[in-house]
């Protein structure tokens, strides 16, 4: 059996694939099983929670952008507002902090009690920048772009635009590269709307997204071409409409509130994912339909794939692999997409106690994952020359015809839908 699935890239040089695993035991005989697929998730389904940690030590904290390798997170008071906190996205790992630099007292309203500071914010995956904006309680709000600089821990902004046209708190910031302009939305209860800018700060339209009972409306981001994603904290909701403010269609209700909205299409192999915030330091990130979220609003900016996964000889899906007890295996995983093999992935590997290739494993089946090699990781393939690596240890104290699980998640613990299992059976 071959498992096939999407996956998207946002660079050529940086592609993230799905698995060929090859494993290669000694002393085997073949019996055929059924083959059991891997579950696929859902729109709304959670992808990921994460803490970060060290925690920002933020108040108030509302903005999330994704610049394709870091999580960015913005702060609304005192003493964070003048920083973001960079944060790794497979485990929430505070990276450091950027200062943000370039912002002039004397002609803007950053520094003055009239601005509550940077609350929402947008990577612009068309100019490399970060779209912010700066928000008070009064309906007036201020836009910049900001220019990361990671080796210095700077962003230098530079003043877009004000808008004065109402709206509060401003948690909804998104770029769109479909035609290189500003989404900006505000949290307003009573009235809540949508603006469309032109990067320099011409009003191009808007539309209201009031829906009963009240409002409470948040992020937005870009799904594609013509439809918005918008966040919605009145039952944790997420709605699509188009671009002209039109077709609202429920999309997907979470467990958990729902602040400023960011795509993720690199996280998650052959996944698209919208991340949010919780709280001010517990980040979340659910799936949308792969393909409809545009990653630093770039519609198209990746190329969807067909990849594949499956195993070879000697272990084959659907049989039954005997192996003598005691004995090391050494399990290799390349992973190809396109035909073309790559690198940078870090598989995790578990051996579970019976059949467990139905995927329905608990904490009671897992068994220690030990390896002979000194330079594996525990429960971790190791990268080689094309390929993953983990010399497995099959259990001395296994019984004969006794059934034990290999299970691979090619894209670590974090994403358990991925999983592809190998059945043993020990022979003596």
């Amino acid at each position: 059996m071959v498992n096939t699935f999407s996956h998207r890239h946002t660079s050529p040089t940086r592609r993230f694939f799905t698995l060929l695993v090859v494993l290669w035991l000694a002393l085997l005989a073949l019996v055929p099983v059924a083959t059991i697929p891997k579950a696929e998730a859902a729109t709304g389904d959670m992808l990921r929670t994460i803490t970060v940690t060290p925690g920002t030590g933020c108040g108030t904290g509302v903005g999330i952008a994704f610049d394709g390798t870091d999580l960015l997170l913005s702060c609304m008071d005192y003493p964070h507002e003048l920083q973001l906190t960079r944060v790794n996205p497979a485990d929430g790992t505070n990276v450091g902090t950027l200062a943000i630099v370039g912002i002039d007292a004397a002609t803007n309203d950053i520094l003055t009690n009239d601005i509550w500071h940077f609350a929402a914010i947008s990577w612009d995956g068309e100019h490399d920048l970060l779209w912010m904006v700066a928000a008070s309680y009064w309906g007036h709000a201020e836009i910049y772009s900001g220019v990361v600089d990671k080796v210095n821990n700077t962003v230098t902004v530079t003043f877009a635009f004000a808008h004065r046209m109402g709206g509060d708190s401003f948690a909804g910031l998104a770029y769109d590269g479909t035609d290189d302009t500003l989404w900006l939305g505000g949290e307003s209860t009573s009235n809540p709307v949508v603006y469309h800018y032109s990067l320099t700060g011409v009003q191009l339209g808007y539309f209201s997204i009031y829906q009963s009972p009240g409002g409470g409306h948040t992020g937005i981001v870009v799904a594609d071409a013509t439809t918005l994603y918008l966040g919605r904290w009145v039952g944790s909701q997420i709605h699509s409409r188009t671009k002209d403010g039109t077709n609202n269609v429920l999309v997907a209700t979470l467990t958990e509130p729902v602040l400023d909205l960011e795509c993720d299409n690199t996280s998650f192999v052959g996944k698209s994912a919208v991340w949010s915030r919780h709280t001010n330091d517990i980040l979340y990130a659910f799936e949308v339909p792969t393909g409809q979220c545009a990653e630093g609003g770039v519609v198209g900016g990746g190329e969807v794939e067909e990849c594949e996964a499956h195993f070879l000889q000697p272990i084959d899906e659907g049989v039954v692999n005997t192996v003598q007890k005691g004995r090391v295996i050494p399990i290799k995983v390349q992973v190809l997409c396109d035909g073309v093999e790559t690198t940078g992935l870090t598989p995790t590997i578990q051996l579970l106690n019976g059949d467990k290739t139905d995927g329905t494993a608990t904490t009671a089946d897992m068994i220690e994952t030990l390896s002979s090699a000194a330079a594996d990781t525990t429960g971790v393939m190791r990268e080689a020359d094309g390929f993953y690596i983990y010399n497995l240890k099959v259990p001395t104290s296994a019984t004969t015809n006794q059934l034990f699980t290999i299970r691979v998640r090619p894209n670590g613990d974090t994403d358990p839908a991925s999983a592809i299992y190998a059945l043993l059976r020990i022979r003596k």
